[in-house]
């Protein structure tokens, strides 16, 4: 696979979100440019965001998954299923989203702050 089409296809897909309601991709976090340094209780507090951003987006593909197979062996709730399947992307968006934010919080911080991460929460 080239670099130019996987571009392409990047591209079409992310437009056919986007027209579908779902957001773009925001881009990647900006690195620090010194050493940061977090404290065990900021690491916990992370590692709880982290196994909650994915209980949470696991939630959402079991939901996906269910809706499937009720479709296959009950097809008169295709609508219903499908209604149910289009609305488990924004709420994985959503959470990755989420996490996005108190990771970029807490590591921008550490940008400003010379090495040391702030609060997270």
């Amino acid at each position: 696979m080239d670099a130019a089409w996987h571009d392409r296809e990047t591209k079409d897909c992310e437009t056919k979100l986007a027209k579908n309601g779902y957001p773009a991709h925001s881009g990647s976090m900006a690195v620090p440019t010194v050493p940061v340094t977090i404290t065990p209780e900021q690491l916990q507090e992370l590692n709880e965001h982290l196994s909650h951003m994915r209980h949470e987006i696991n939630n959402q593909l079991l939901l996906i998954v269910a809706a499937l197979e009720l479709i296959h062996f009950k097809p008169e709730m295709q609508d219903r299923m499908l209604e149910t399947i289009g609305q488990q992307p924004p709420k994985i968006t959503a959470e990755v989203a989420k996490f996005s934010a108190e990771f970029e919080r807490i590591f921008g911080n550490a940008r400003e702050g010379a090495g040391s991460a702030k609060g997270f929460i």
